[in-house]
């Protein structure tokens, strides 16, 4: 199962539901991977942790422009963080 979530703090209930309906329809083995933000990352991987099993952390990586994480400010000019990489979580049911 391939799947990319909503990334913003108000989609996080949404993920117990994914987990839930992963859960019911993976087979023993099946995995299931998804992209996810960096902003809520460990809420996201509790969500998954009580019914799947963690298995690895890839990274989606692009040249180019990037995502502004932090605009800086007058103050700030080269204090922009730009990110140019996405988590894409791995996960099993059972072993």
């Amino acid at each position: 199962m391939l799947t990319d979530i909503p990334y913003g703090q108000e989609f996080l209930p949404q993920v117990a539901e994914l987990r839930a309906f992963a859960n019911r329809v993976l087979v023993p083995g099946g995995l299931l991977a998804t992209y996810a933000g960096k902003c809520w990352l460990p809420k996201v991987l509790a969500a998954f942790e009580p019914y799947l099993q963690y298995r690895w952390c890839l990274a989606s990586v692009w040249e180019g422009s990037g995502n502004v994480i932090h605009p800086g400010g007058w103050k700030q000019r080269k204090g922009r963080v730009i990110s140019k990489w996405k988590p894409i979580l791995l996960y099993s049911k059972g072993d």
